[in-house]
């Protein structure tokens, strides 16, 4: 499956699917996401297979949001993305994402 971002029903809200690797992350990273009252919601349980691309590409987006006063959170991390994260010290930027409070 390739990689889609879906808008969900829920304003600022939205889901990662499929496969997003180095091969077609380049097709996801122009995309702008909207806030809805200075958030977003990303949930990343439908990806089947993700890379370090993925990290990339939400590390993008959540300077852009910043630029804008706003903040993403992140939901639905694989086990793969969360030890990525670790290893790349980002926790500090996806707190909620790994179980730690803002």
């Amino acid at each position: 499956m390739p990689a889609e971002l879906r808008a969900a029903t829920q304003a600022g809200h939205y889901q990662l699917l499929g496969s997003v690797t180095f091969e077609n992350v380049h097709t996801l990273a122009p995309l702008q996401l909207e806030p809805n009252n200075g958030q977003c919601h990303i949930d990343l349980s439908g990806l089947e297979e993700a890379d370090s691309s993925v990290l990339a590409l939400l590390v993008g987006w959540l300077r852009r949001l910043h630029e804008r006063h706003s903040q993403l959170e992140v939901a639905g991390l694989s086990p793969a993305l969360r030890s990525l994260i670790h290893l790349y010290n980002l926790e500090p930027l996806f707190p909620a994402a790994m179980g730690n409070p803002a």
